[in-house]
């Protein structure tokens, strides 16, 4: 299930060349080779902090033109969202929930698309350049165990494509995350 606002703006400029490429073969082909990618980094380390930063790594690669992406994580059930692996520019340490797009994910346990972040209410993107935002709840068995988040700097940047693709990166992690995430274990 999708949340974004009704209106939808148009990009500036031609299109990154990423979208371009990925236009050109299609989303049913460019779409599992990135989620292949993203298995790849779950299997090759057994350390989940140092998973988690390679699939952020394969996403940022796959996707150059984003201002940020990351994986914001809930310390225990219901405590507020601590940041977790990131590429790009320091970003906020911690997100309550309810808070801007992250929090808001992570609380509504729904996709967020803001195509402009200057027109969601209450919210001010830690950095002017950020013009649009997608978080995608991390949920297994009813529990949010962290947010997936990507910025961009241009307004209306996210959309279908991107929330499936996103998407399926979700599904991989949920079902990779650590069971032993809230036990004291070591991830």
């Amino acid at each position: 299930m999708l949340s974004s606002p009704s209106e939808r703006i148009p990009a500036q400029g031609p299109p990154p060349p990423w979208l371009s490429a990925l236009q050109a073969i299609g989303p049913e082909r460019a779409l599992p080779e990135v989620w292949k990618a993203v298995e790849g980094c779950l299997r090759e380390e057994d350390h989940w902090l140092a998973r988690l930063t390679n699939v952020t790594a394969a996403l940022r690669r796959a996707m150059p033109d984003l201002f940020s992406v990351g994986v914001y994580l809930t310390g225990h059930p219901g405590s507020h969202l601590w940041l977790g692996p990131s590429q790009g520019p320091p970003m906020p340490s911690r997100v309550e929930w309810g808070e801007g797009v992250v929090g808001s994910s992570a609380l509504e346990r729904a996709v967020q698309i803001i195509a402009d972040t200057r027109r969601f209410h209450g919210y001010r993107p830690p950095y002017p350049d950020m013009a649009s935002e997608i978080a995608l709840p991390l949920v297994r068995n009813r529990i949010v165990m962290g947010v997936l988040a990507a910025s961009a700097p241009v307004a209306g940047r996210f959309g279908v494509v991107e929330a499936e693709l996103l998407q399926g990166v979700a599904e991989r992690l949920e079902r990779a995350w650590p069971e032993a995430w809230w036990t004291g274990i070591p991830f």
